[in-house]
């Protein structure tokens, strides 16, 4: 072998290719929307068919186009291989929005994305031990939060100190975690025709009892932003795309078929679930072993099944925590390095060092506050209806972002602002397409579901968060609303106040601000 052989072998040693790469935006994707939140898109549908169909593929198209476009953008060189989409949002819309995902994302979406998901895997460990798997009444949430801080600490510290073993994690629990999910649409679509008692295509009630009723545009509507929780991660590979052998090639490749491949599964368990009138892949399995009657009959197979159809669910969260974590860690590390959060010199002074430890450092420390801020109300209101609709509404505030650099890299296109891209076919149209698509999503949720129905419904429950547990203290409408607008509050003073904070004790700051513009 000569001496260039000899470098590059040494330059990709330990580094993931495509399969490696694909596996970990898979293990981020697949693993909790599809197998929880379907509930709350049949309630937001009336239980109709042909709406539940429509939220799915209207927003799988928009994720699809939003993936695509940044098959253009993520080959953008960045001096800081793993800053991800903090610096594609640098080149493509410049400093203030590129600052303001710098801080944002490893802190308010993959710190708050952990938080959210270690809670549903501790629900998740929870269905295996109780006798009714998918209805956790006998359980309280106290229980789960602490089960869910032990699995975010688990996963957190594992990514900091066995990186290479958690990557291997993601290739081995990516391709498991269809396996329920084909044992769903398998199921789901073959009973479902057979027994035809609940098939929401020709039937008129769900397997629960509730009526169908007729198509609505705000039950499609309403439904998107959970929709778009089931579809995101798609861009963690780009917060370890210096650890990714040929970037330029695997990192835009991997996006696009992992979300090709995530979106028709999706489609097709949901057709399974409409046609057994199931909300969650739980109640698919009752239907098929109880023979399609009422809920509360199951054999004793019926109930072997679930068990284990529950330890695959776990295993498919168990994978997106785990690139979760990846991402957290990884994104809130490039932060540190580049000196872009207050604290960044002490926060490298206690990683000492090592790599990847001051971004733990400072994700744990904000999945750790999530737990006392969130978690704690959650166990006084005895429900998930706070981390359901707090995971909704981190990734629909992100999407918008995800549109917005979009729809830059299409104007790009004419003003060339970045240059030696791998430039994508059609990219300029399908980019103003999920642009567009990603902002109306979130411009819909602000101003219907939490401006007007608020306005006009204060005191009706809100059903559409909530995975399980019971419903005592279900939060109001009026109550979600302030919910949503405090995080959006949080959500844009944080990258301002980092910076204040910045300039009032370190003078010598050599960055720009968040509100400098840079030419």
């Amino acid at each position: 072998m000569n001496t260039a052989s000899i470098k590059m072998s040494n330059k990709t040693a330990g580094k993931i290719g495509l399969f490696g790469a694909m596996s970990v935006i898979i293990g981020g994707i697949i693993g909790i929307g599809i197998f929880f939140k379907n509930n709350n898109i049949f309630h937001n549908n009336n239980n109709n068919a042909t709406g539940i169909l429509l939220s799915w593929i209207i927003t799988v198209l928009i994720a699809l186009a939003t993936a695509y476009s940044y098959g253009e953008i993520v080959s953008a060189k960045d001096k800081n291989a793993n800053s991800g989409l903090g610096g594609w949002t640098n080149k493509f819309a410049g400093n203030m929005l590129g600052r303001f995902v710098k801080i944002n994302q490893p802190y308010f979406y993959y710190a708050v994305y952990v938080f959210c998901a270690s809670i549903f895997a501790a629900e998740a460990v929870a269905n295996i031990f109780v006798a009714k798997p998918g209805n956790l009444g006998s359980i309280q949430m106290w229980h789960i939060v602490l089960i869910g801080l032990a699995i975010a600490a688990l996963f957190l510290v594992t990514n900091t100190f066995c990186s290479g073993l958690n990557r291997n994690f993601s290739k081995v629990t990516s391709p498991i975690k269809f396996i329920p999910l084909f044992v769903v649409i398998l199921l789901g679509i073959i009973f479902g025709l057979i027994y035809g008692k609940h098939n929401l295509f020709i039937q008129q009630s769900s397997y629960n009892g509730d009526p169908s009723g007729s198509l609505t545009i705000n039950g499609i509507f309403m439904s998107m932003p959970a929709i778009l929780f089931a579809l995101d991660s798609f861009l963690v590979v780009g917060n370890i795309a210096g650890d990714v052998k040929n970037p330029k090639r695997n990192v835009p490749l991997s996006i696009i078929l992992s979300m090709v491949l995530s979106g028709t599964v999706y489609i097709l368990i949901t057709i399974g679930q409409i046609c057994t009138g199931c909300g969650n892949a739980y109640d698919v399995i009752r239907y098929v072993f109880g023979q399609g009657n009422n809920p509360g009959t199951i054999s004793a197979g019926g109930h072997a099944c679930l068990i284990i159809i529950s330890i695959f669910i776990l295993i498919a969260i168990f994978g997106v925590i785990n690139s979760l974590a990846m991402g957290c860690v990884s994104g809130s590390n490039a932060a540190v390095e580049e000196n872009v959060v207050i604290g960044s010199k002490t926060l490298k002074r206690w990683g000492n060092g090592h790599k990847n430890l001051s971004g733990a450092i400072a994700g744990s420390i904000v999945v750790g506050s999530l737990y006392i801020i969130i978690g704690i109300p959650s166990m006084v209101l005895d429900n998930d209806q706070l981390v359901d609709g707090l995971s909704n509404i981190v990734v629909l505030f992100f999407f918008v972002i995800y549109g917005t650099v979009a729809i830059a890299s299409a104007i790009n296109r004419r003003t060339k602002r970045v240059t030696g891209l791998v430039q994508s076919k059609g990219q300029v149209w399908v980019a103003w397409f999920a642009g567009i698509g990603c902002i109306f999503i979130a411009l819909y949720a602000m101003i219907y579901t939490n401006l007007y129905d608020p306005i006009v419904h204060p005191l009706k429950p809100n059903k559409s968060w909530g995975l399980f547990l019971n419903d005592k203290y279900t939060l109001n409408k009026m109550a979600s609303a302030f919910f949503f607008w405090i995080l959006g509050i949080i959500f844009i003073a944080t990258p301002f106040i980092n910076d204040l904070l910045i300039k009032k004790f370190n003078p010598k700051y050599n960055q720009p601000y968040i509100w400098e513009r840079v030419k």
